[in-house]
Protein backbone atom coordinates (compact mmCIF):
# COMPACT_ATOMS: atom_id res chain seq x y z
CA UNK A 1 0.00 0.00 0.00
CA UNK A 2 1.32 3.37 -0.60
CA UNK A 3 3.05 5.62 1.91
CA UNK A 4 0.09 8.70 2.47
CA UNK A 5 2.67 10.59 3.41
CA UNK A 6 4.64 10.23 0.16
CA UNK A 7 1.45 10.37 -1.73
CA UNK A 8 0.75 13.61 -0.43
CA UNK A 9 4.81 14.86 -0.98
CA UNK A 10 3.97 14.28 -4.74
CA UNK A 11 1.19 15.75 -5.35
CA UNK A 12 2.42 18.92 -3.46
CA UNK A 13 5.45 19.07 -5.98
CA UNK A 14 2.99 18.36 -9.13
CA UNK A 15 1.15 21.04 -7.69
CA UNK A 16 4.18 23.33 -7.33
CA UNK A 17 5.72 22.42 -10.89
CA UNK A 18 2.19 22.80 -12.80
CA UNK A 19 1.63 26.31 -10.82
CA UNK A 20 5.46 27.55 -11.61
CA UNK A 21 4.80 26.59 -15.45
CA UNK A 22 1.49 28.63 -15.83
CA UNK A 23 3.10 31.33 -13.71
CA UNK A 24 6.34 31.14 -16.68
CA UNK A 25 3.67 30.83 -19.27
CA UNK A 26 1.88 34.14 -18.07
CA UNK A 27 4.87 35.80 -17.64
CA UNK A 28 6.58 35.12 -21.33
CA UNK A 29 2.72 36.15 -23.03
CA UNK A 30 3.00 39.66 -20.93
CA UNK A 31 6.35 40.32 -22.28
CA UNK A 32 5.60 39.53 -26.07
CA UNK A 33 2.58 41.70 -25.44
CA UNK A 34 4.09 44.72 -23.84
CA UNK A 35 7.90 44.65 -24.43
CA UNK A 36 7.81 45.76 -28.22
CA UNK A 37 5.82 48.83 -27.52
CA UNK A 38 7.81 49.77 -24.81
CA UNK A 39 10.98 49.36 -26.26
CA UNK A 40 10.32 51.67 -29.59
CA UNK A 41 9.13 54.34 -26.63
CA UNK A 42 12.72 53.54 -25.23
CA UNK A 43 14.41 54.06 -28.26
CA UNK A 44 12.44 57.21 -29.25
CA UNK A 45 13.50 59.09 -25.68
CA UNK A 46 16.76 57.91 -25.90
CA UNK A 47 17.38 59.02 -29.82
CA UNK A 48 16.76 62.77 -28.63
CA UNK A 49 19.14 63.07 -25.23
CA UNK A 50 22.20 63.97 -24.75
CA UNK A 51 24.69 62.27 -22.82
CA UNK A 52 27.69 62.95 -21.61
CA UNK A 53 30.25 60.56 -19.57
CA UNK A 54 33.60 58.96 -18.85
CA UNK A 55 35.09 55.53 -18.72
CA UNK A 56 37.40 53.18 -17.10
CA UNK A 57 38.68 50.72 -19.52
CA UNK A 58 40.48 47.91 -17.93
CA UNK A 59 41.99 44.92 -19.12
CA UNK A 60 43.50 41.97 -17.28
CA UNK A 61 45.03 39.29 -19.63
CA UNK A 62 48.26 37.68 -19.21
CA UNK A 63 49.07 38.97 -16.18
CA UNK A 64 49.01 42.55 -17.55
CA UNK A 65 47.03 45.86 -16.55
CA UNK A 66 46.19 48.74 -18.78
CA UNK A 67 43.47 50.91 -17.83
CA UNK A 68 42.60 53.96 -19.91
CA UNK A 69 39.98 56.12 -19.79
CA UNK A 70 38.21 58.89 -21.63
CA UNK A 71 35.31 61.42 -22.08
CA UNK A 72 32.55 60.59 -24.39
CA UNK A 73 29.68 62.82 -25.70
CA UNK A 74 26.86 61.37 -27.02
CA UNK A 75 23.85 63.66 -28.57
CA UNK A 76 21.18 62.15 -30.89
CA UNK A 77 18.38 64.08 -32.77
CA UNK A 78 16.22 61.16 -34.56
CA UNK A 79 18.09 59.46 -36.87
CA UNK A 80 20.89 61.73 -36.85
CA UNK A 81 23.97 60.64 -34.40
CA UNK A 82 27.28 61.74 -33.07
CA UNK A 83 29.29 60.41 -30.78
CA UNK A 84 32.82 62.64 -29.13
CA UNK A 85 35.16 60.72 -27.74
CA UNK A 86 38.62 62.19 -26.01
CA UNK A 87 41.49 60.57 -24.08
CA UNK A 88 42.30 62.06 -20.62
CA UNK A 89 46.12 63.34 -20.78
CA UNK A 90 47.31 60.47 -18.68
CA UNK A 91 45.99 57.87 -21.55
CA UNK A 92 49.79 57.04 -22.55
CA UNK A 93 49.95 56.54 -26.70
CA UNK A 94 46.19 57.92 -26.57
CA UNK A 95 47.01 61.41 -24.48
CA UNK A 96 44.83 64.27 -25.39
CA UNK A 97 43.54 62.75 -28.43
CA UNK A 98 39.95 63.25 -30.13
CA UNK A 99 37.47 61.33 -32.29
CA UNK A 100 34.51 62.30 -33.39
CA UNK A 101 31.93 59.75 -35.19
CA UNK A 102 28.86 61.52 -37.41
CA UNK A 103 25.41 59.73 -38.57
CA UNK A 104 23.40 61.64 -40.57
CA UNK A 105 20.47 60.98 -43.19
CA UNK A 106 23.21 61.90 -46.12
CA UNK A 107 26.56 61.85 -44.94
CA UNK A 108 28.16 60.00 -42.24
CA UNK A 109 31.72 61.01 -41.27
CA UNK A 110 34.72 60.51 -38.75
CA UNK A 111 37.19 63.05 -38.23
CA UNK A 112 40.03 62.91 -35.58
CA UNK A 113 42.85 65.29 -33.92
CA UNK A 114 45.65 64.24 -32.84
CA UNK A 115 46.40 66.63 -29.11
CA UNK A 116 44.01 69.34 -27.65
CA UNK A 117 43.87 72.75 -30.07
CA UNK A 118 45.05 71.02 -32.79
CA UNK A 119 42.91 70.98 -36.04
CA UNK A 120 40.48 68.44 -37.17
CA UNK A 121 41.14 65.88 -39.60
CA UNK A 122 38.23 63.84 -41.81
CA UNK A 123 39.34 60.26 -41.50
CA UNK A 124 36.38 58.84 -43.18
CA UNK A 125 33.33 60.02 -45.15
CA UNK A 126 30.55 58.14 -47.13
CA UNK A 127 26.81 58.36 -47.90
CA UNK A 128 24.36 58.10 -45.54
CA UNK A 129 23.88 54.60 -43.46
CA UNK A 130 20.65 53.78 -42.45
CA UNK A 131 21.40 51.28 -39.58
CA UNK A 132 22.55 52.26 -36.04
CA UNK A 133 24.77 49.19 -35.47
CA UNK A 134 28.41 50.57 -35.58
CA UNK A 135 27.66 53.80 -32.84
CA UNK A 136 25.93 51.35 -30.53
CA UNK A 137 28.78 49.48 -29.46
CA UNK A 138 30.64 52.47 -29.52
CA UNK A 139 28.42 54.23 -27.24
CA UNK A 140 26.71 51.36 -25.47
CA UNK A 141 25.04 54.04 -22.86
CA UNK A 142 23.47 55.67 -25.95
CA UNK A 143 21.85 52.11 -26.49
CA UNK A 144 22.28 49.23 -24.07
CA UNK A 145 18.58 50.35 -22.29
CA UNK A 146 17.16 48.09 -25.74
CA UNK A 147 19.90 46.42 -27.32
CA UNK A 148 21.97 43.85 -26.60
CA UNK A 149 25.22 44.17 -28.33
CA UNK A 150 25.19 45.37 -31.58
CA UNK A 151 21.39 44.07 -31.75
CA UNK A 152 18.21 45.33 -31.02
CA UNK A 153 16.02 43.00 -28.77
CA UNK A 154 12.99 43.27 -30.85
CA UNK A 155 15.21 42.43 -34.08
CA UNK A 156 17.07 39.80 -32.09
CA UNK A 157 13.63 37.92 -30.99
CA UNK A 158 12.46 38.61 -34.76
CA UNK A 159 15.65 36.86 -36.07
CA UNK A 160 15.77 33.13 -38.19
CA UNK A 161 16.96 30.36 -35.56
CA UNK A 162 16.20 32.75 -32.67
CA UNK A 163 14.58 30.21 -29.53
CA UNK A 164 13.29 31.60 -26.47
CA UNK A 165 13.82 28.98 -24.32
CA UNK A 166 11.29 30.57 -21.24
CA UNK A 167 10.93 33.68 -19.61
CA UNK A 168 10.83 33.96 -15.85
CA UNK A 169 9.59 36.86 -13.01
CA UNK A 170 12.73 37.22 -10.62
CA UNK A 171 13.19 39.54 -7.46
CA UNK A 172 16.39 41.69 -7.73
CA UNK A 173 16.12 43.28 -4.47
CA UNK A 174 12.75 45.32 -3.55
CA UNK A 175 12.41 45.37 -7.81
CA UNK A 176 10.45 43.42 -9.65
CA UNK A 177 13.19 41.89 -12.94
CA UNK A 178 11.73 39.21 -15.64
CA UNK A 179 14.40 37.14 -16.86
CA UNK A 180 14.46 35.99 -21.09
CA UNK A 181 16.70 32.80 -21.56
CA UNK A 182 17.53 32.32 -24.79
CA UNK A 183 19.44 30.47 -27.99
CA UNK A 184 19.77 31.30 -31.25
CA UNK A 185 21.31 29.23 -34.04
CA UNK A 186 23.47 31.62 -36.42
CA UNK A 187 23.98 30.17 -40.11
CA UNK A 188 26.09 33.04 -41.26
CA UNK A 189 29.76 32.25 -42.37
CA UNK A 190 29.66 28.88 -40.48
CA UNK A 191 26.82 27.29 -37.71
CA UNK A 192 27.19 28.82 -34.35
CA UNK A 193 24.89 29.14 -31.16
CA UNK A 194 24.68 31.67 -28.77
CA UNK A 195 22.83 31.14 -25.21
CA UNK A 196 22.56 33.68 -22.89
CA UNK A 197 20.18 35.67 -20.81
CA UNK A 198 18.61 38.85 -20.53
CA UNK A 199 17.17 41.09 -17.41
CA UNK A 200 14.35 43.45 -17.70
CA UNK A 201 12.29 46.05 -15.47
CA UNK A 202 8.87 45.95 -15.96
CA UNK A 203 8.23 48.57 -13.79
CA UNK A 204 10.81 51.08 -15.41
CA UNK A 205 8.73 50.92 -19.08
CA UNK A 206 10.68 47.04 -19.97
CA UNK A 207 14.02 48.79 -19.66
CA UNK A 208 16.97 46.41 -19.53
CA UNK A 209 19.34 45.54 -16.51
CA UNK A 210 21.66 43.17 -17.39
CA UNK A 211 22.55 40.60 -20.35
CA UNK A 212 25.61 38.17 -20.90
CA UNK A 213 25.65 35.63 -23.24
CA UNK A 214 28.35 32.83 -24.83
CA UNK A 215 29.34 31.21 -28.04
CA UNK A 216 29.53 27.82 -29.27
CA UNK A 217 31.60 27.27 -32.10
CA UNK A 218 30.83 24.96 -34.60
CA UNK A 219 33.23 22.03 -33.22
CA UNK A 220 30.04 22.82 -30.20
CA UNK A 221 33.38 23.53 -28.08
CA UNK A 222 32.11 26.88 -26.11
CA UNK A 223 34.30 29.85 -25.97
CA UNK A 224 35.69 30.41 -22.93
CA UNK A 225 34.45 34.15 -21.90
CA UNK A 226 30.99 35.59 -22.00
CA UNK A 227 29.87 38.91 -23.21
CA UNK A 228 28.32 40.86 -20.44
CA UNK A 229 26.67 44.15 -19.32
CA UNK A 230 25.10 45.06 -16.35
CA UNK A 231 22.97 48.38 -16.46
CA UNK A 232 21.91 50.99 -13.69
CA UNK A 233 19.71 53.64 -13.98
CA UNK A 234 18.60 57.37 -12.50
CA UNK A 235 15.92 59.40 -13.19
CA UNK A 236 13.58 58.95 -16.19
CA UNK A 237 12.34 61.70 -18.47
CA UNK A 238 9.19 61.14 -20.32
CA UNK A 239 8.72 58.16 -18.57
CA UNK A 240 11.97 56.02 -20.06
CA UNK A 241 14.33 55.26 -17.30
CA UNK A 242 17.69 57.31 -17.73
CA UNK A 243 21.26 55.23 -17.67
CA UNK A 244 23.40 56.70 -14.98
CA UNK A 245 26.06 53.80 -15.24
CA UNK A 246 27.22 50.53 -17.08
CA UNK A 247 30.06 47.83 -17.01
CA UNK A 248 30.74 46.22 -20.50
CA UNK A 249 32.88 43.74 -21.42
CA UNK A 250 33.96 39.81 -21.17
CA UNK A 251 33.73 37.29 -18.85
CA UNK A 252 36.59 34.65 -18.92
CA UNK A 253 36.17 31.21 -17.31
CA UNK A 254 39.67 32.07 -15.67
CA UNK A 255 38.59 34.70 -12.96
CA UNK A 256 42.08 36.57 -13.03
CA UNK A 257 41.51 37.71 -16.41
CA UNK A 258 38.79 40.33 -17.80
CA UNK A 259 38.50 42.90 -20.27
CA UNK A 260 35.52 45.45 -19.27
CA UNK A 261 34.81 48.74 -19.75
CA UNK A 262 32.51 50.58 -16.64
CA UNK A 263 30.85 53.96 -18.08
CA UNK A 264 29.43 56.91 -15.47
CA UNK A 265 26.99 59.38 -17.01
CA UNK A 266 27.77 62.46 -15.54
CA UNK A 267 25.06 64.10 -16.78
CA UNK A 268 21.72 63.24 -19.23
CA UNK A 269 18.92 65.32 -20.44
CA UNK A 270 17.03 66.19 -23.84
CA UNK A 271 19.23 67.04 -26.84
CA UNK A 272 18.13 70.57 -27.94
CA UNK A 273 20.29 69.72 -31.38
CA UNK A 274 21.25 72.26 -34.14
CA UNK A 275 21.09 70.38 -37.08
CA UNK A 276 25.12 71.80 -37.70
CA UNK A 277 26.16 69.52 -35.15
CA UNK A 278 25.89 66.74 -37.54
CA UNK A 279 28.20 68.15 -40.40
CA UNK A 280 31.81 69.00 -41.01
CA UNK A 281 31.10 72.21 -40.57
CA UNK A 282 30.67 71.65 -36.67
CA UNK A 283 34.21 70.72 -36.70
CA UNK A 284 35.32 73.74 -39.11
CA UNK A 285 35.81 71.72 -41.87
CA UNK A 286 33.90 70.67 -45.65
CA UNK A 287 33.04 67.97 -47.84
CA UNK A 288 35.72 69.44 -50.39
CA UNK A 289 38.53 69.25 -48.42
CA UNK A 290 40.89 66.49 -49.80
CA UNK A 291 39.16 63.44 -49.50
CA UNK A 292 37.03 61.38 -51.94
CA UNK A 293 33.48 60.89 -50.67
CA UNK A 294 32.44 57.32 -51.40
CA UNK A 295 30.45 54.68 -49.55
CA UNK A 296 32.83 52.50 -47.60
CA UNK A 297 32.80 49.92 -44.40
CA UNK A 298 31.49 52.53 -41.79
CA UNK A 299 31.15 49.92 -39.50
CA UNK A 300 34.44 48.79 -39.99
CA UNK A 301 35.72 51.86 -39.04
CA UNK A 302 33.99 52.43 -35.88
CA UNK A 303 34.62 48.87 -34.58
CA UNK A 304 38.30 48.89 -35.11
CA UNK A 305 37.91 51.78 -32.91
CA UNK A 306 36.25 50.13 -29.95
CA UNK A 307 38.62 48.49 -27.43
CA UNK A 308 35.85 48.12 -24.97
CA UNK A 309 34.60 44.76 -25.93
CA UNK A 310 38.19 43.57 -26.20
CA UNK A 311 38.49 42.65 -30.02
CA UNK A 312 41.94 41.70 -29.44
CA UNK A 313 41.50 39.56 -26.25
CA UNK A 314 38.76 37.54 -28.52
CA UNK A 315 41.10 36.68 -31.38
CA UNK A 316 43.85 35.94 -29.09
CA UNK A 317 41.92 33.64 -26.94
CA UNK A 318 40.40 31.84 -30.45
CA UNK A 319 43.85 31.56 -31.84
CA UNK A 320 44.96 29.29 -28.97
CA UNK A 321 41.55 27.55 -28.83
CA UNK A 322 41.02 27.55 -25.35
CA UNK A 323 37.64 26.23 -24.49
CA UNK A 324 35.64 24.85 -22.23
CA UNK A 325 33.83 21.50 -22.92
CA UNK A 326 30.23 21.36 -24.41
CA UNK A 327 27.21 21.60 -21.58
Amino acid sequence: MPNLNHCRLGSLIMLISATTAAADEATQHRFLAEYPAAARKIEAVYRSLRVDCVTENSNHLNSTNTIRGAHYRYVADGHKLRVDREFSADSGLYANQATSFVHNADKSFMVDRNETGSTYRVRRVGAGVQTFLPISNLFPPGFSPYCISEWRVVDLIAKRGFEIEDVVPENMGEEESVVLRWKWLWEGTGPAVRRGEIRFLPSRGWALASYHFRLQLPDKKWQIFEQFADVNYRGEFEGVPLIASEEKGLKFDDSSKRDFGIWRVNSIGPADATDKEFTLAAFNLKYDQGFQSRNYGWYLALIGAVGLVGSLAVRRWMNRRRVMSTV
